[in-house]
């Protein structure tokens, strides 16, 4: 799945969870200029979103520095992801939570649903800084 259909779905999933209660009403009454996006952000406590991604990335620190590391080879990987429901509850609870690879893609969904919430074309945005790194 591409950048910005997924930040898209991870938005939709954070809208249909009622993490966004108001975000079809503010959607309604923006326009569409950059300036109505960013107003829809800050309605949204744009910093308290920033600080829950530096949240889940001082999570990961921790996990680190506690050495709590996904060490599972990619057969079990594969064999995780067969399961469905409670079974793969479960053994996601007992290998991958709270693992540093756990921490750094809850940090990444987060970004991702806010660039879903405030309509931030992550495609361009990253190519384009690429290019410029690149050709510093």
């Amino acid at each position: 799945m591409e950048l910005n259909a997924l930040a898209r779905y991870v938005y939709k999933l954070n809208v249909k969870k009622g993490f966004y209660s108001d975000v079809a009403e503010l959607r309604s009454t923006v326009t569409t200029d950059r300036r109505g996006i960013i107003g829809i952000l800050d309605q949204l406590q744009f910093g308290q979103r920033i600080a829950l991604i530096h949240s889940e990335l001082s999570e990961a620190l921790e996990a680190h520095r506690v050495g709590k590391y996904f060490e599972l080879d990619d057969i079990f990987k594969e064999d995780i992801m067969e399961l469905e429901g409670e079974e793969f509850n479960s053994r996601f609870r007992e290998f991958v939570k709270d693992t540093i690879e756990d921490e750094i893609v809850d940090a990444f969904i987060r970004i991702l649903d806010l660039c879903g919430a405030g309509d931030i074309d992550l495609e361009f945005h990253v190519n384009a800084k690429l290019k410029y790194n690149k050709n510093r």
